[in-house]
């Protein structure tokens, strides 16, 4: 369980509180860690921070008003629980709170946990092993299930910690099994899902200039001429085509068209002069999949060179 400092909301002007992650991109070497909870505070608004550091967890006291039950004026918070609050905030998913069956509040596992295990209060504290176990309400009288393995143990160490470790995981996994779905069902839900998303956007929001939108043109009714069961999905800066699967991305520029063929460019027999080696490029600008093929399209004539390469993409997708 993790144990956090107590904050108090109360005296405080401003109180920052969120998930602490190790930086996507830095200069320096990115040293890998867990979550963490961040926490600012100032005593005045915009005033200094007396606090401004991570903690593994956190226990704030505040002055009611968060829950329906006035009588929670404490929230625990952990890592995990900060990163899902996030999460559902950006995916659109309705929180809700679950209280403890125990004491009828909500809260996570800190040290304050524990008496909902054993029965015991918070005085439980760091007492030695063998008094936790031997105290009125503790794990040798705890009725909870859970706790058969602790109130056998004679010590406990980071051995019999793992152990229990080890033992829970494997009771987890025989009451809630890995979830096991045949892979054909799982691309069929992503294609509908695709093919929803398409449905919403509109290609020709994509910015284009007027060169890049005439070869658009042009390309976009020789690829449905392939058949009809293709769609085009709208990105932010480019089109994709997928039949059913991903095989074309064009992407406009200035002077005309670049496209991504869903190809390996060693496969691709005396490839046309407008065609290079995808890899060879640390990335491809506007690009929202990877591929193997390159191609930029400035006229008409380019289309007719290039379209064996995306019929071939296209049926290797249909496959």
């Amino acid at each position: 369980m993790l144990s956090g400092p107590m904050l108090d909301m109360t005296n405080d002007a401003e109180v920052g509180v969120w998930c602490s992650m190790p930086p996507a991109l830095s200069t320096q070497p990115i040293a890998v860690r867990p979550p963490k909870i961040h926490v600012h505070v100032r005593p005045e608004a915009g005033g200094k921070k007396i606090v401004d550091r991570d903690f593994n967890a956190i226990a704030i006291q505040y002055g009611g008003g968060l829950f329906r039950n006035v009588e929670i004026t404490q929230v625990n918070v952990t890592p995990p629980a900060a990163f899902e609050f996030v999460r559902s905030l950006e995916i659109g998913r309705e929180l809700d709170c679950i209280n403890c069956s125990h004491c009828g509040y909500p809260h996570l596992d800190l040290d304050d946990f524990r008496p909902a295990l054993t029965g015991y209060n918070s005085t439980y504290s760091d007492r030695p092993f063998e008094k936790k176990k031997s105290i009125k309400g503790g794990f040798s009288e705890s009725s909870v299930r859970l706790n058969k393995f602790v109130r056998e143990q004679e010590k406990w160490t980071a051995q019999e910690m793992s152990r229990r470790g080890k033992e829970l995981a494997k009771r987890a996994l025989s009451i809630w099994p890995n979830l096991t779905v045949e892979q054909s069902l799982v691309d069929a839900e992503n294609q509908i899902e695709m093919k929803e998303r398409a449905q919403r956007r509109d290609v020709t929001k994509v910015p284009m200039t007027p060169a890049a939108r005439h070869s658009f043109e042009q390309l976009r009714q020789r690829i449905q001429t392939l058949d009809s069961e293709i769609f085009e999905l709208a990105e932010q800066k480019s089109v994709s085509y997928h039949g059913p699967t991903f095989f074309l991305e064009v992407i406009p520029r200035k002077n005309g068209l670049g496209l991504l063929l869903a190809l390996d460019f060693n496969e691709v027999e005396e490839p046309p002069s407008i065609v290079r080696d995808a890899a060879q490029s640390k990335f491809i600008v506007h690009a929202s999949y990877d591929a193997g093929v390159y191609a930029r399209i400035k006229s008409d004539a380019d289309i007719e060179k290039i379209f064996p390469l995306i019929r071939k993409a296209y049926e290797l997708a249909k496959a």
